[in-house]
């Protein structure tokens, strides 16, 4: 499952514009991630279960 999840950026380290845009990305998707975990946990989901 991990190699699904996988992604390879193409980031120019000397470029601040796209530091600062995936940054904000990252923070982005964590926050809604956060919520979403947050929504899940009050409203008694159960955990996905595991795939062998």
């Amino acid at each position: 499952m991990l190699g699904e999840l996988s992604v390879h950026w193409n980031v120019d380290e000397t470029n601040e514009k796209q530091w600062k845009y995936l940054d904000d990305l990252f923070k982005m998707h964590f926050q809604q991630w956060k919520f979403d975990v947050l929504q899940d946990t009050e409203q008694g989901a159960d955990a996905p279960e595991k795939e062998d």
